[in-house]
Formats: C-alpha cells, structure tokens, sequence
C-alpha cells in the first residue's frame, strides 16, 4: 500500500506554490477555547444523545447550539458524531462534521475525508473545515481533489483545509515537476491576450479541456472581453464543460447580448452546468425568434430538472417547428411533470405523420413520466399503423414497468384488430412476459396469420425454451422473414437442440438466413458447430464470411485457429480484422506471432484488431510490438495497444503508458485503464476524472480498474461513485471497494446497502463482509 502521507498534484500546486489561485482564501475560524476531553467530567449518554436529536433540527441556530455543546463535550461525543455523520438522515451531517472538527480526534479523520465524496455542498464544506483543523495529513489527497468541486465554497474551504496541512518535504522533486507543468498553464492563459484570434482559440479550447477550476476566471474574461464572437463562443463552450458554477451568472449575461451564435453557445453551457438560476432565463429563451435558440434553450432545460419550466414547454408544444417540438417533449420527460401528460397525449394524437421527431420522443416521455392517463395513451398507441409507433408504445410501457397492463396485452393479442395485435405482441416481448409464449406460438403455428414474423420477434425477446421446437419448425417455412425472425429467436434462447436446424440453416439459399444463422450459433456456442461455421468461412457472402469468424471467436474452440490464421492475409481488411479478433478470443498461442506481423498492416482497422487480439491472448512477446504501437498514427489503434498492454499485466509497459499518458491527450483514457490494470498508481488522477465525466460504460470499467490499484487515495472517488445514476457504475464500484478492504467505504457501503437497485445491494453486502475480514488500518 502507498504510503499515507503521498499527495496527488492539486495538493501540490496549492499547498506549495499557491500558483494562479485568483480568490484572497480566508482561514476558516478556529473554535474558542475547545475543552481538552481530560479537563471534564463525562457527560451522561442521554445528554449526547438529545444533543444528537437537536441536531436534526429544522432551525440552523438549533443545529449550531447543538454542534457547539458536542464539541465542547470532546471525545466521549466522538462515536455518537461519527454515527450521525455516517446516518440516513441528511439534516445532521454537516453539523457533526462541523463538531468534530472542534473535537480534534483523529479517530473522526476517515469518516470525514468519505463525507468529502458522497455529503451535500454544505457537508463537504464542514468536512472540509473540520479536517483542517485537525491537521492529519490522511486527508490531502480528497482535500486536494476537492479544490474543483462545482461549488465555489467547498472549493474555499478546501484550499484553506490544505493550507493548514505541511506538505512532505520528500516530494520537493514532484513540485518542481509540476511546477513546470504550472509555467505551461501560465502560458496557455497568456495566449488568451494574443493579437492571432487563430491562438487565442487554440488557447482557449485547450483550457476548456484542463477541467482546472483556475482556468475558469480567465475564460470568463475571454467571453466577456474577447473581440471575436468565434472565441467567445469557444469560452463559453468550454466553461459549460467545466461545469463550475462560477459561470453561471456571466453566462446568463450574455444571453442579453445579440448575436445568436454567441447565446447558442451559452444556453448550452448553461445546460451542461445544469444550476437553476438559469431556469428563468432559459424559459425566456424558449421565446426567441430564432429556431436555434429555441431548441438550444429547451434542451437545457432538460438537464435541470426543474418543474418551473413546464408550463413553458408545454407552450413550445405548439411550436411551428418540429424539431422544436420534439425538445420540448424530450425535457418534458426528462423532467419527469404529471402536469406534463394530457398535453403529451394530445400531441401523440395530432402528430403520428411527424413519427421520429415528435410522437416517438412523446412516447418515451410518457414512460418516463407514467400514471394512468400515459398509460391509457400508449396502450391505444398499440394499433398505430406505423411500426416505429407500436415499438415505441411498446417499449415506453415497459419502461414504466407496469406488469398490470400484461392482461390487457393478452386480450389484445386475442381478440383485437391486426395492427393493434402486433403492438401487444412486441411489449409482450419487451415485458419478457412467460404467460404470453403459449398464445404466441399458436400464432407462429397458424400458416394463415399476418403475425408470424412479429409472433416469433417478440419470443424472442421473451427467451423462453419452450419455444423452441415451434421456432425450429420456422425454419423450413416459406416465408423468408419469418425464417430469419425464427433463427434470431433460437439465438437467444440459446438451447443446444438447435444446433442441428441452424448449421443445415447455413447452407440456405437465402442469404439473410444464413447470416442470421451463423450470428445465432454463436450465441448457442456449441462445438458441434464449428466444422459447419469454418466452411462458411468460405462462402461467396463476405458478410457471411465475416459472421462466421465471428461466431467461431465466441464458441472458442481450438479446432478454427489455422482456418482463421489463413484469413489474416484476406484481401478484405473487415475479415481480416474478424479473423483476429476471434483468435484473440480462442487464445491459441499459435497465433501470436502471425498476430504481431498484423501490427505492421497499412489498414488501421487489421492493427488496432491485431492489438485487441493479443491483449485477449496475454502473450508477453507482445508487449514489446504493442509498446511501439503506443506511437501509431491511428487513434483507436493506439487505444487499443494501451487497453491490451494492461491485459497482458507486463509490469514493463508501464513507464511507457506513464509517458504516454503525458503527451497523448486523445487516447489518454485507454492509457489510464491500462495502467490502472497494472495497478500503478500513476493511473489514478486520471481514472478519477473519467469516474466523475466518462461515458456510462466507461465509468463502469474505470470503476473496475481503480480496484485493482493498491493506493489509499482511489477509495474515495470510488465511495463517490456509489451515488451514480447508473446502477452498473455503483455496483462496479461496491465490488472494487470490497476488493481494496478499506474501512472507510464501510459507511458509504452501509448506505448502497439501501440501494433501490438489488444488484447494487447484493454487491454492497459482499463488500462490507469482506472488509471485516480485512486487516484494520489500511
């Protein structure tokens, strides 16, 4: 483990240097004339306990009183403050943090630095305070990192937490580093004032991307002062990337300027920042003449989801511009109004000719929204003639996850007009509803019914293996479709007894059928299917070529190595690129060094394949090739070469993807995971910025890495992590957390304990298990 006392750079650039910090940071006051626990009598426990009470008073002078008494109390209240610090009910935190710092026990310190991650602005800003009274220097790294927290007090009192904490002498080398790097940022923020607007955009995009909260103060100066609309634009830009809430107001301001492009670009960062000062001022854009700012400024309102706006959207529903409309709909039901569904459900009524732009966005939202009357909407939405339509009722249905329309969907099944028939079939499907397998498949059994084909989509949607045989049958039907639909179906459900009717299926005339066979058998992934696919590896269909390599890589059977080794020198780059794909996922040894000769190909697309392979195979001849591959002028290639390099777990990748990482912005989040993957701590910065910013799926894989890293400093971006939108994400991160054995996550755990999602209570459980298992003071 890391020592303790190592700090990351923020601490570094602030504590040491104090370079370009623009606030004049006040200290925060000391407590007058804390009582030492030795100088007193103990207080009785019902006394700390009402005083615990108090502290969920809904009277802050109340909380104060009771915050005072505690931390004059010292360290018997220690425990109870914790407790109540680490409690469901939000009121009190920030009061105990704020009497613990008065206490000074460091028994407080991990309760507080955890509180730093998952608290409200005001909890964070009395964590925050309380740590630096108590001068342990356990808290540096999330005091540091809290320096660009969105709200402009906790970044306050964190600078002024850090100033009362000694940085370790043995780290001078590391300041003079970043030092440098500070000289560059001062560089950059100089070329805002350059007479070239060419730099002065460079300058600022650049800033946009540093996500350094120093940088915010000079692109508000750039949007306020700059001579061309084009930088302004890009400052705005960047400031809503940003996401601190310093730029609010001078954004706002500028959308009392003209110039439409200018105010585009704000109400979108206002969006991204997403704070509800801008409310007001959005709804007045929804106003505007122009169409841009119109649609700009109710796509903003989206992301704040604030009930004030809905009264203005609903007014945009009438907008004589679609798109307009379709924006409105889609932040209706991002908000989340009631008031919101008669005025959809009118509008579903009127637009089934404007189908993507407006009635399915409205569709959608009334699933997000629910209730009866949505309901009652898109189960009549069922018998639309579009299909987009019924797929989209379907679906928002399900969305609302109410099984009690089941029954309905039955009946309609039976007994209603085609049309609406299809639409109950396919959210059946969706629903995954069991009870409907047995009238589905009498449908697909009668040769007379129009709904066959959407029958046999919607079984297999459902999985269920007692339509297997039926779906078999399919296959021989006359009905091309139908025979593709039922072939899709078998995949799903994935039972063996299809093996047989699928690969006769590959030798079919027609060749969507034998395509949607050879996708379907790989998901079965039986071996009995690997002779029959490596002949299609051969069929005039270069789609089909492509399916079968494919399948073959999933069913994973040695048997296909030399076949698909022959096709790395196909003349068709995408069955080259297959070829080595499903042998990185056989993981034959014998195709390492045909694989490394692939790394020299001219197509990007057969080296970064190549590279994907290698890494799946964990080879140690590759790394070399795949280090030299971290230079490559194609992005995803050298993406890919740092995601494999990590994979193999060859400790001498890392001082290249170290150095990498400095200089290769584009592919720097590839470059952190494998890194992470190697567990060096060099990773973590970066890791933790693509925690808190990357795409959803990213996120959960960076949750993943940061668990395999032996360093203190990432178990609070991951306890952070536990309140992610995404189920995926918290749960990923309950598991790392569990893995590194920290008791400070047992709080936040205790709390995902109560999650509302089941997999991220099963894993928050296994976690808190294993940390009592772990040695104490880690």
């Amino acid at each position: 483990m890391t020592n303790s006392k190592s700090l990351c750079p923020w601490f570094l650039l602030i504590a040491s240097l104090n370079v370009l910090l623009s606030a004049d940071l006040q200290r925060l006051p000391a407590a007058e004339n804390p009582t030492q626990p030795g100088n007193q009598r103990r207080p009785s426990d019902g006394r700390i306990r009402a005083l615990i009470a108090q502290m969920s008073s809904t009277s802050p002078k109340a909380r104060e009183a009771a915050s005072d008494a505690l931390g004059r109390i010292g360290a018997a209240a220690v425990e109870p403050l914790i407790s109540a610090l680490n409690g469901a009910d939000l009121l009190p935190r920030a009061s105990a943090a704020r009497a613990l710092g008065i206490i000074g026990d460091k028994r407080a310190v991990p309760t507080l630095i955890a509180a730093l991650w998952y608290g409200t602005s005001d909890v964070r800003c009395a964590a925050a305070g309380a740590l630096g009274k108590i001068g342990d220097d356990r808290a540096v790294a999330a005091l540091a990192r809290l320096t660009s927290d969105p709200d402009a007090r906790v970044r306050q009192a964190a600078a002024v937490a850090l100033r009362s904490i000694r940085a370790d002498p043995r780290l001078i080398k590391t300041i003079i580093a970043l030092t440098r790097q500070d000289v560059e940022l001062r560089k950059v923020i100089t070329a805002l004032a350059d007479a070239s607007e060419e730099i002065r955009q460079k300058a600022v995009l650049k800033l946009g991307r540093t996500f350094d909260p120093r940088v915010v103060e000079p692109l508000i100066a750039t949007m306020n002062n700059d001579t061309s609309t084009g930088v302004r634009a890009l400052a705005a830009l960047g400031l809503g990337r940003i996401g601190d809430t310093r730029a609010v107001e001078p954004l706002i301001a500028v959308l009392k300027e003209k110039g439409a492009f200018l105010q585009y670009h704000a109400i979108t960062a206002l969006g991204q920042i997403g704070d509800r000062r801008a409310v007001e001022p959005l709804i007045a854009a929804l106003k505007d003449s122009s169409e841009m700012l119109r649609s700009s400024a109710a796509k903003a309102l989206g992301r704040i989801p604030d009930a004030r706006a809905v009264p203005a959207l609903v007014a945009v529903l009438n907008d004589k511009s679609s798109f307009i409309r379709g924006a409105a709909i889609k932040a209706l039901g991002k908000i989340g109004d009631e008031r919101a569904v008669g005025p959809l459900a009118e509008k579903m009524r009127e637009s089934e000719s404007i189908v993507h732009v407006v009635y399915v966005p409205a569709a959608e939202a009334l699933g997000k929204i629910g209730g009866k009357r949505a309901k009652e909407r898109l189960l009549a939405s069922l018998g639309s003639l579009d299909v987009r339509i019924r797929v989209a009722a379907g679906e928002a249905l399900v969305r609302m996850d109410d099984r009690s329309v089941i029954p309905t969907l039955l009946k309609t099944l039976e007994k209603s007009y085609p049309r609406a028939r299809k639409g109950a079939a396919a959210a059946l499907g969706k629903f995954k509803a069991a009870e409907a397998v047995v009238p589905l498949v009498e449908i697909l059994k009668n040769k007379q019914s129009p709904m066959r084909t959407t029958a046999a989509e919607a079984l297999a949607d459902i999985a269920d293996k007692r339509a297997v045989e039926p779906l078999v049958a399919a296959l021989k039907d006359d009905d091309n479709a139908l025979r593709r639909s039922a072939a899709d179906a078998l995949g799903n459900i994935a039972d063996r007894q299809a093996v047989g009717p699928l690969t006769a299926a590959l030798k079919d005339k027609d060749p969507a059928l034998r395509r949607s066979a050879a996708v379907a058998l790989g998901k079965i992934a039986d071996n009995r299917a690997v002779e029959p696919l490596v002949a299609a590896l051969k069929d005039d269909d270069e789609n089909l070529r492509r399916l079968a390599a494919e399948a073959l890589g999933k069913i994973g059977d040695r048997r296909a190595a030399a076949p698909l080794l022959a096709l790395l020198d196909d003349k068709d780059r995408l069955m080259r690129g297959r070829a080595a794909l499903a042998l990185g996922k056989i993981a034959d040894r014998r195709a390492v060094q045909p694989l490394i000769s692939l790394l020299k190909n001219e197509s990007s697309y057969s080296r970064q394949c190549a590279a994907k392979a290698l890494g799946g195979i964990g080879d140690r001849r590759a790394i070399e090739p795949l280090i030299g591959l971290l230079g490559d002028k194609g992005l995803l290639v050298r993406c890919r070469a740092a995601e494999a390099l990590g994979k193999i777990g060859d400790k001498r990748a890392a001082e290249a993807l170290a150095g990498a990482i400095q200089k290769d912005y584009s592919a720097r989040s590839s470059l952190a995971l494998g890194l992470g993957e190697l567990g060096d701590p060099r990773a973590i910065e970066h890791l933790a910025e693509m925690l808190d910013r990357g795409s959803y799926s990213r996120r959960v894989r960076t949750a993943t890495v940061l668990g395999k890293i032996d360093d203190r400093r990432v178990v609070c971006p991951l306890i952070a992590a536990l309140k992610d939108p995404f189920w995926e994400v918290r749960k990923a991160a309950a598991e790392a957390l569990g893995r590194l054995g920290d008791t400070r996550a047992a709080g936040p755990l205790k709390l995902a304990t109560e999650d509302k999602n089941e997999d991220v209570r099963l894993a928050a459980s296994k976690a808190l298990r294993k940390l009592t298992t772990k040695p104490m003071g880690r």
